[in-house]
């Protein structure tokens, strides 16, 4: 039996990756349905559209910690990189407060908003519209604990 050498950051990225893939998918093929109805039936289904743009919505939070663990967001690192490393420290751990800290207000605000929005009914889908909106913490929660992850990487393998 083969053992799985899959870093947590690894794994959690996957298991995003996936379930954001899965979502596209479903996405994809509901708007495709929704097409067809449309043009070619001359009729729809009224729900359609809002699942699409609410499964939008988690399949681009989802997608957050594997484009963190890629490193498929923008930074700028070449002034870091410039500086004496007595100076490289300093900015480094600012770079994770501030990152730290932007997650975990996303995290704070998208929690309170889920709680707001809990009792209000989606108009198409008759849903809580805390199900689309939760997708906020749930993806940044999901983040903060990939950069989590990283950050510890790098600095276990920097020793």
């Amino acid at each position: 039996m083969r053992k799985s050498s899959k870093s947590a950051p690894q794994l959690l990225s996957d298991i995003c990756l996936w379930a954001a893939g899965v979502l596209l998918i479903i996405n994809v093929a509901n708007i495709a349905v929704s097409i067809f109805m449309r043009y070619l039936l001359k009729t729809s289904f009224i729900w359609t559209e809002e699942f699409s743009r609410y499964s939008l919505i988690w399949v681009v939070t989802l997608a957050a910690p594997p484009a963190l663990y890629y490193g498929d967001h923008m930074y700028i690192d070449f002034i870091v990189k410039r500086l004496p490393s007595s100076m490289q420290i300093p900015l480094i751990w600012f770079k994770r407060v501030v990152i730290g800290g932007i997650l975990a207000i996303m995290i704070y605000h998208g929690i309170k908003y889920t709680i707001e929005v809990k009792m209000f009914i989606t108009m198409a889908m008759n849903i809580s519209k805390a199900i689309p909106v939760s997708a906020i913490p749930v993806g940044m929660t999901l983040t903060l604990i990939e950069y989590i992850l990283l950050e510890i990487r790098r600095d276990v393998s920097a020793k």
